[in-house]
């Protein structure tokens, strides 16, 4: 797993650079080499300055070993890392996204999720998804304004359930 839903090399080229992974150079190689040691803590996405030192503690082991030169060491440290993902992507309902990834893979196997060309549908509507985050994050700035002793012991956090009742999706 490298973060942002993306599980291997090729998935992950696509999410950070909406690249194939032949065609990455060498500052985009170096970040995805970095991620699986902690893919949510060096999320380029949310964490750029702990990705960027990453990523350059890498482009440092490949100059140290004698794979890429100085000057290409330098070159690549003085890239930025990506700051947002450069197409839009499904990154809501991570969890829910992730529990169904499990539960194909537990059921079809691994090969036929990853290359069987499956189309799978759910009940998620991103629209509502996106609408509910908003309002709960918005709640919990409201509780955290009133009170600040909450905000300094812990961040709150909260969740919503929607439910179908027509159909139980």
């Amino acid at each position: 797993y490298l973060g942002n839903g993306a599980y291997g090399i090729a998935a992950a080229s696509k999410v950070y650079f909406n690249k194939d992974v032949g065609k990455l150079n060498l500052e985009e190689c170096a970040l995805l080499a970095a991620l699986p040691k902690a893919p949510a803590k060096f999320d380029p996405f949310r964490h750029p300055e702990e990705a960027r030192q990453r990523r350059d503690l890498v482009i440092g082991n490949m100059l140290e070993l004698g794979k890429i030169s100085e000057a290409q060491a330098r070159e690549a440290r003085s890239k930025p890392v990506p700051s947002k993902s450069p197409e839009p992507q499904m990154r809501d309902a991570t969890f829910f996204v992730e529990d169904i990834r499990k539960e194909l893979v537990e059921k079809l196997g691994h090969k036929e999720v990853y290359q069987g060309g499956l189309r799978v549908y759910t009940t998620l509507d991103p629209t509502i998804q996106r609408a509910t985050e908003k309002a709960v994050k918005a709640g919990i700035i409201e509780i955290e304004e009133r009170n600040t002793r909450v905000a300094a012991k812990a961040p709150l956090e909260g969740a919503a359930v929607m439910l179908d009742l027509k159909t139980g999706a």
